[in-house]
């Protein structure tokens, strides 16, 4: 087993880094398991179709971030296509928030992009192995952490109240993702330095519907998301190492 450290959330997202660690991957591709186990399992709190900055430190060169922050969607739609219907919305957590829900609110995500970006430059085991524990969860269940449950007692009825299949489970409760139960058998089995497997697009049954709430976030978005590896420099702490961009 490498000797690899992690800091994780949650002691399951640190024993899915574990189980990578001993199927001979390295920092990355430890992070980046317990990163995909995270945002599957901690609902409210972090998701998938979310945004990320990944920073690696190669030791034969200077570090970089890699932005997978959102990005502006549109990409392939009607000229003229805009949505409104950006809904504000206030809650108590951590002082006082105010965020945006409904469609206007929808950019393209970029974690899965950035996630796949650091993996295919230095991480040193196949992609299945990576999400293999993400996959398990899903599947059998998982227990909702305390984290989770203390961020929804704010945000469960302004924010996930406003749908249909919305629900606030007690701590502990063991909750089953059935959308990536469903689709987690098309991820793709390839290698670092092989096609990402994000370039093949997400899963057809949920996109088929991506435009039907009326929100600019299209397939072509999602396929030709641009991500971006930016150099850090210890001289300039200050300066964003990310730059604004569209899709």
């Amino acid at each position: 087993m490498p000797r690899v450290a992690v800091a994780t959330t949650s002691q399951l997202a640190a024993d899915a880094a574990a189980e990578v660690a001993d199927a001979g991957g390295n920092a990355v591709d430890c992070a980046v398991a317990a990163a995909i186990f995270s945002v599957n399992t901690e609902p409210g709190v972090c998701a998938l179709a979310g945004s990320t900055y990944v920073t690696v430190w190669p030791p034969d060169s200077d570090p970089i971030t890699i932005d997978g922050n959102v990005s502006v969607p549109g990409k392939g739609l009607t000229p003229g296509y805009t949505i409104s219907g950006a809904v504000p919305v206030s809650m108590d957590y951590g002082g006082g928030v105010e965020t945006l829900v409904g469609p206007g609110s929808i950019a393209v995500p970029g974690s899965l992009a950035a996630l796949d970006r650091a993996w295919q430059e230095f991480g040193n085991v196949a992609w299945q192995r990576l999400v293999d524990p993400a996959i398990r969860a899903a599947r059998t269940g998982f227990p909702l952490s305390a984290a989770c449950h203390y961020y929804l007692q704010y945000s469960g009825d302004v924010v996930f109240g406003r749908s249909e299949d919305g629900l606030f489970p007690a701590s502990g409760t063991g909750l089953v993702q059935h959308n990536c139960k469903q689709n987690t058998h098309r991820v793709p089995k390839s290698t670092p330095g092989q096609p990402a497997p994000s370039k093949a697009g997400p899963p057809r049954s949920p996109t088929a519907s991506l435009t039907k709430p009326r929100n600019q976030l299209s397939l072509p978005c999602i396929v030709r998301f641009d991500r971006l590896n930016a150099p850090l420099s210890s001289r300039h702490p200050h300066r964003p190492p990310w730059r604004a961009q569209s899709c």
